[in-house]
């Protein structure tokens, strides 16, 4: 089944870019970035901005997706994914197949601002990196974080979180 990223979430003044690789079935679903409640990208989102944030506190439905992307684009943080569209079934990165990519000649055309991106797990950046040169864009920095997926093994957020709720 072909399925296709969400729109980005970016203002003008955006400074930094995060991007995933596309979502998985739940945030398809729900056309909201991050939708799976087990994955753990907005509990990190709100503890990196939001440094009073309770350690115990889950982000759940009880903060909407709106809210969410406010708290992004206050911190002048983007949201899109590598992967235009691609051929998938569930939502694991590794059944990808005949994948087109999000044009970020333009993208970062339009969007001068950005001056960092992070992607969001190594497929992300593979996917990246496959279509694109870092040459290309000399002016913006680029970094990896482990992805946010509780299909990550090295998800340590997961871990301690486990850890204290025993």
């Amino acid at each position: 089944m072909r399925i296709s990223c969400l729109n980005p979430i970016i203002e003008n003044n955006c400074e930094i870019l995060i991007l995933g690789t596309i979502p998985g079935e739940m945030s398809l679903d729900k056309q909201n970035y991050y939708a799976n409640p087990k994955n753990h990208f907005w509990d990190f989102i709100y503890r990196i901005l939001i440094p009073k944030w309770d350690l115990f506190q889950i982000i759940d439905n009880s903060i909407s997706f709106e809210e969410r992307y406010n708290l992004l684009l206050e911190n002048k943080i983007a949201l899109w994914d590598v992967v235009e569209s691609c051929e998938r079934e569930g939502s694991s990165d590794k059944k990808i197949k005949n994948e087109i990519i999000n044009d970020f000649n333009s993208f970062f055309e339009r969007h001068k601002n950005i001056k960092t991106v992070i992607f969001n797990g190594g497929n992300a950046k593979k996917y990246f990196n496959k279509y694109n040169s870092y040459k290309s864009f000399e002016e913006i920095e680029f970094y990896q974080v482990n992805s946010t997926s509780t299909l990550n093994p090295n998800n340590t957020f997961m871990i301690l979180n486990e850890e204290n709720n025993k």
